[in-house]
């Protein structure tokens, strides 16, 4: 793999480990106000940003298939589509918009299903 990529997938491993540690304790102490809130806020939005580019980096890059690599933009989305891109847009797209309608308690369990993308660093 390219070096670039792993590093992205090491940030994308602790974002990951960021949320499964803090959402236990968003859904524990939901309000907490202050410098822990604060930065707590701003590490859950730099994680959200971080898997939506994710998402984005996803469906423009190349896989191999029979031993070549397959660069068919069409190709490339289908495999997305087909394999886990529904687990992503319920751990990455489905939090951020019950958080914006007001419901915190199903957003901190939609942020659990990004725990499931841990398994493709295996």
């Amino acid at each position: 793999a390219h070096p670039g990529k792993r590093v992205w997938d090491g940030v994308l491993v602790l974002a990951a480990l960021f949320d499964a540690l803090f959402s236990p304790y968003s859904a524990s102490f939901p309000r907490v106000t202050g410098p822990q809130g604060d930065a707590a806020r701003g590490f859950q939005t730099a994680s959200d940003a971080l898997f939506l580019a994710d998402m984005a980096i996803i469906f423009n890059t190349g896989f191999f298939r029979y031993g070549a690599m397959e660069t068919d933009r069409g190709h490339i989305a289908a495999h997305y589509l087909s394999g886990t891109f529904a687990v992503d847009l319920c751990g990455v797209v489905a939090p951020l918009v019950c958080s914006a309608v007001g419901a915190p308690e199903t957003t901190t369990l939609l942020r659990l299903l990004r725990l499931s993308r841990l398994a493709r660093f295996g």
